[in-house]
């Protein structure tokens, strides 16, 4: 099964630094642009091609995790807004 090792690492790095940044764009462009054949069957993948799709969901796992993070400090924010514009009404 052919793969682009390179192009799959310089991935998995961009998406480990969006990450650490807490750059939810970012992270969630590169779940829009995977680096894997989605059409690849999995029952020739090899042990390193099946690692590399670990990480992957690992972090996209981890995406979801900020996304929903960041949906919920922005629904806080909304809220605070709301109330001060209630107060100064």
């Amino acid at each position: 099964m052919q793969y682009d090792k390179a192009k799959i690492e310089q991935w998995i790095k961009a998406f480990k630094i969006a990450l650490i940044e807490s750059n939810t764009q970012e992270a969630f462009m590169l779940t829009q642009n995977l680096p894997f054949d989605t059409s690849m069957s999995m029952n020739n993948a090899d042990k390193e091609l099946l690692e590399y799709l670990d990480i992957a969901k690992e972090l996209i796992s981890q995406t979801i995790d900020l996304l929903e993070s960041s949906q919920h400090d922005t629904r806080q924010q909304m809220e605070k807004i709301r109330q001060a514009k209630k107060f100064f009404s």
